[in-house]
């Protein structure tokens, strides 16, 4: 029973504000967990890509919830943050 209440501990809840998440994030960069509007997402992207299957879960989640999203891929640069490239369906 003690592992149910753990678990539900450390669960998260969001609201992604897109505007937010968009803009350059300054501050810590090593922080393991996204912010609740997503203000961090762009140093919080590459700690999540390190973990395939975390990664991999997450993206089929976004898809099952934004059922016009195809796919949603890594677009690595050499400078500051890192992009996504979102494929949509119909497009």
């Amino acid at each position: 029973m003690k592992e149910q209440s753990k678990s539900v501990v450390q669960w998260r809840f969001y609201r992604l504000i897109p505007a937010v998440m968009r803009q350059p994030y300054v501050g810590p960069h090593f922080l393991f967990f996204l912010f609740e509007n997503g203000q961090n997402f762009s140093s919080w992207l590459p700690f999540m890509l390190k973990n395939n299957q975390f990664y991999n879960r997450v993206k089929q989640l976004i898809i099952d919830l934004l059922p016009h999203i195809k796919d949603i891929q890594p677009d690595p640069t050499d400078y500051g943050p890192l992009p996504l490239s979102v494929s949509e369906n119909n497009l």
